[in-house]
């Protein structure tokens, strides 16, 4: 019985330690995964043509939109944008002409537009300012590897918006 009980014992460590090992590797893959997807991400932000669709909307407000089936996009090629996003929020202007404010409208060239790479955190973080027509609304774009992205959007009239989505390399439409 003792005999029993010892190889027991010793399979028992002898398969622990291989899950440790294995657990180990998963985690080494991983990593190298990851480093792989933040290359193909900092290279398509460095192309300057990108796409990015929402789809959630996050109000500062505290409430969360599913966008899955709401027309959404910034599309970004050489500091030209077409952006167009659902708006959720509230203009700070009382005025007639902010009043029927939908989304968020550019279509143009971008100004300050700036890319910061962190390498720590594997994330890619795009800025710029668009000049629309009754605002001026500052962009904030972070990109983590896998393409999952969040899109900082800060109004001179509004209260400003996030929107969860992915970025993707722009869609070929022949």
């Amino acid at each position: 019985m003792q005999i029993i009980r010892n190889f027991l014992l010793f399979l028992v460590l002898i398969s622990a330690t291989s899950w440790a090992q294995t657990k180990k590797e998963k985690k080494e893959i991983k990593a190298q995964e990851e480093a792989k997807q933040f290359e193909v991400i900092k290279q398509l932000i460095d192309s300057g043509a990108y796409e990015f669709y929402a789809d959630w909307a996050n109000s500062f407000q505290g409430r969360r939109i599913n966008l899955v089936t709401n027309p959404n996009h910034l599309k970004m090629n050489q500091k030209e944008a077409s952006i167009y996003l659902p708006y959720f929020g509230v203009a700070h202007n009382s005025s007639p002409a902010y009043s029927n404010m939908g989304a968020m409208e550019f279509e143009g060239t971008v100004e300050n537009y700036k890319v910061k790479i962190n390498e720590k955190k594997k994330q890619t973080t795009v800025s710029f300012r668009c000049k629309a027509k009754r605002e001026v609304i500052d962009f904030t774009l972070t990109v983590f590897p896998n393409g999952n992205s969040r899109l900082n959007a800060n109004s001179s009239v509004r209260t400003g918006m996030n929107y969860d989505g992915r970025t993707t390399a722009p869609e070929l439409t022949p």
